[in-house]
């Protein structure tokens, strides 16, 4: 395998792209980003182990402990079309808005992964830091779309499980804040529920673009009227502030009106009502009322099945 090009990173790993001209492979090699995080590498080794193959889980093909100049290494399918987040930025330079039906296609590609890490592996598993980049895009089985064309009905597959823990485990969530439940949902032992709302998060930054928490203007001028310390813009971008700042659960079917004037967000053609009740039912905070991955499967993936 030869090296092409770097194709991402995140907090742990950086990816490349390596390819077998003579044999006509391509594969995604993850590397430690610096030696210190060697040990999350091994770790998801340990996790993906675990997992057995799933449609709607990136394939895991081998690992290389003794990579240099530092391992392990872990080979991946390559996600042609690479993470949500590239993908919205990619659709949108030729369309105004994701098209609905992609979205439909990634809630139950979503359903089916969280039904089988949550219920179909013995003991069940959480995910525990589903975003945007941690969900790739790949061409579905067959398609022969040009280069430049891109599918409206992709295989999005959850990926980067270093994270992932037993259900049963006593731990809280520790995983992308932005992405992540209620401040008072993390104060508690993290649960299933936690995947889900996490895709409600991530479906609301797909369809509308927008990170899915508090405006960070509007949130300013909150604690203007508290009194006390006021952050800036820098003080959110910490760590600290991160932490804390609230989600925001966005509604998808609102006029571009009421996006603009009561979201303060650029706005962007609605979508329809029938995806909106799905939708918010991954964002119920009472976490009895929010849906499961096993009640999507039942219930959302027939339908929706249908639809597509």
């Amino acid at each position: 395998f030869t090296f092409v090009r770097d194709i991402g990173y995140g907090t742990e790993g950086t990816v490349s792209r390596w390819e077998n001209r003579t044999a006509g492979q391509v594969v995604a090699l993850k590397v430690p980003r610096t030696p210190d995080r060697s040990k999350d590498l091994l770790a998801e080794i340990v996790a993906l182990k675990k997992v057995p193959p799933h449609e709607n889980i990136t394939n895991f093909l081998t690992y290389i402990l003794q990579h240099e100049p530092v391992g392990p290494a872990l080979v991946f399918e390559l996600a042609q079309w690479g993470d949500v987040s590239k993908f919205r930025r990619t659709f949108l330079r030729y369309v105004d808005k994701v098209p609905e039906m992609t979205l439909w296609k990634f809630l139950v590609d979503m359903s089916l992964a969280l039904d089988w890490l949550h219920n179909q592996m013995g003991e069940g598993h959480i995910h525990g830091d589903l975003k945007p980049e941690n969900i790739l895009v790949f061409s579905p089985p067959g398609w022969k779309g040009a280069h430049d064309k891109l599918p409206t009905l992709p295989t999005f597959k959850i990926s980067d499980i270093a994270r992932m823990k037993p259900a049963s485990a006593n731990i809280k969530y520790h995983g992308t804040y932005e992405f992540g439940p209620p401040l008072k949902e993390r104060e508690r032992k993290q649960t299933p529920a936690a995947d889900v709302w996490a895709i409600g998060a991530s479906l609301q930054n797909f369809a509308l673009g927008v990170m899915p928490v508090k405006n960070k203007d509007e949130y300013i001028k909150e604690k203007e009227e508290e009194g006390g310390y006021v952050p800036t813009l820098e003080d959110l971008r910490t760590e600290k502030w991160r932490k804390i700042i609230p989600h925001q659960y966005r509604p998808i079917n609102m006029s571009e009106d009421y996006q603009r004037y009561n979201m303060n967000i650029e706005p962007t053609a609605p979508y329809s009502f029938d995806l909106q009740r799905w939708y918010e039912r991954l964002y119920a905070e009472d976490i009895s009322k929010r849906a499961s991955s096993k009640w999507l499967v039942k219930k959302y993936v027939p339908y929706a099945e249908v639809k597509i």
